[in-house]
């Protein structure tokens, strides 16, 4: 059944949080709470799956900090219409030479957006944690309109590379991540940075300093010398994007003598929810990010 998770903040980033029916009490110190993807700042009750709902106490050399988000920004423009994106950076700490994400939904290339649940999640999580993260539209032409995600994911790239410094962000640690079809975009940004596309800020570089795979794959045919690094994510069972396909691209990374890592979760299919906080501290761990 459902149970229900009383959290409270006093302002400093100590959350407490008991959870109700009796599944474990955590309370002080500085709490990740991964609920839906939603971040709390006053006390309430929040309805969740006690199964599923995932929480993390972080170590106390760590700190869980709030997040600013600007939404709509623009930042390119394709098809006659403008290209937005959301931004998702964190509060305190650092305001330079920090690591971006920027971060494709999924959706099969027909349907989602910059605030799908699994986009918003991630992009705060990793802003929590002291990472810049950007979640974007892109255009949804279908599978014939893979590369204009590409295009147009490479685009937000270069928006970022061109604000760095406002950013706060090195323009040398811009990462690009994504789930399903925002994966494939990804890793199509990641191995095929010569072709750019035309979607917004010309003449920056679309150079990405690797990229993180949640249930995607790349044309093996893409992969050349030199690549920046990829992690990947897939589930054993997954039919929507067999791990096969993941496989080969990885595998032909590697025989390329680039890198990657792939974790594969035996009895997954195309979800990957019940690993989300595993999968933020290996993205952590990949983009160098404190966490």
């Amino acid at each position: 059944g459902f149970g229900f998770a009383f959290v409270t903040c006093d302002g400093e980033s100590q959350w407490k949080m008991e959870i109700e029916p009796a599944a474990g009490r955590f309370t002080g110190g500085q709490v990740e709470i991964v609920l839906n993807g939603y971040a709390f700042d006053s006390g309430f009750f929040v309805p969740f799956d006690p199964v599923n709902a995932a929480v993390r106490l972080k170590g106390s050399g760590s700190e869980v900090q709030s997040v600013d988000i600007t939404s709509d920004v623009e930042y390119g423009f394709a098809d006659g219409a403008p290209l937005l994106l959301a931004v998702y950076e964190p509060t305190s700490g650092p305001r330079r030479d920090r690591a971006a994400v920027v971060y494709a939904h999924g959706g099969g290339f027909v349907s989602g957006s910059k605030t799908s649940s699994p986009a918003v999640q991630y992009a705060t999580d990793l802003a929590a944690s002291g990472v810049v993260a950007m979640s974007i539209n892109y255009r949804l032409n279908g599978i014939p309109g893979i590369f204009d995600a590409q295009h147009d994911l490479q685009a937000a790239v270069r928006w970022a590379r061109d604000n760095a410094r406002s950013l706060g962000i090195d323009p040398d640690r811009i990462y690009v991540m994504g789930y399903s079809a925002g994966a494939i975009a990804a890793l199509f940004a990641n191995f095929n940075s010569e072709d750019p596309g035309d979607s917004g800020t010309p003449d920056v570089s679309s150079e990405v300093a690797g990229a993180i795979s949640l249930a995607g794959f790349a044309s093996s045919a893409l992969v050349d010398p030199g690549e920046p690094p990829i992690l990947m994510f897939h589930g054993a069972l997954d039919t929507t994007v067999p791990l096969a396909w993941g496989q080969a691209g990885c595998d032909a990374t590697i025989a390329a003598g680039n890198s990657c890592e792939i974790q594969v979760w035996d009895d997954l299919g195309h979800g990957l929810e019940r690993h989300h906080v595993e999968i933020v501290d290996r993205t952590l761990g990949f983009v160098g990010a404190a966490g």
